[in-house]
Parts: structure tokens; C-alpha cells; sequence
């Protein structure tokens, strides 16, 4: 068996707090995170795109949560009791 091979039977490395991949009817890979609600759910055509995605999902997800802390400014919640 020649290295590239071998090479694919070593699973990507999935960042810790994501569950382990898993592929969907369509045929892509997910995988999400865990104990987290909503989750963050990252796919991916292949499971060796899967922690590219996974990154991509997360840096997402910090981008849309400055964009909207930025849109409140220091404004107070108003769902909380004074």
C-alpha cells in the first residue's frame, strides 16, 4: 500500500465540541456542534473538506455575532429585569 493510500484511511481531524462526521442522503458530509443550541452545522462535499468547513462555519458565526453586537451597540437587553 502506497502512502496516498494510506493517508485515506486516516480520518480528518475534527476540532473538539463537533460530533463525529456523518454522511447525509444527499451524499455530503455534516458534522455539528455539540451541546449547543442551535447548533453550528458544517458541511462538505468529502470528509477531508470537513474541517475546512467547519472553520469556515465558525469564523461565519463570529462574523454574524460582531456584526450584531456592532448593530446594538452598548444598548441593554431589554428582556432583562433591572
Amino acid at each position: 500500500m502506497d502512502a496516498a493510500a494510506r493517508l485515506k484511511l486516516v480520518p480528518p481531524v475534527i476540532p473538539e465540541g463537533w460530533s463525529a462526521p456523518w454522511r447525509g442522503i444527499s451524499g455530503l458530509f455534516y458534522a455539528r456542534t455539540l451541546r449547543r443550541s442551535p447548533p453550528l452545522i458544517a458541511r462538505a462535499a468529502t470528509e477531508e473538506e470537513l474541517p475546512a468547513a467547519i472553520s469556515r462555519a465558525v469564523a461565519d458565526h463570529e462574523a454574524a455575532r460582531k456584526r450584531a453586537q456592532a448593530q446594538m451597540g452598548e444598548q441593554e437587553p431589554r428582556y432583562l429585569a433591572p
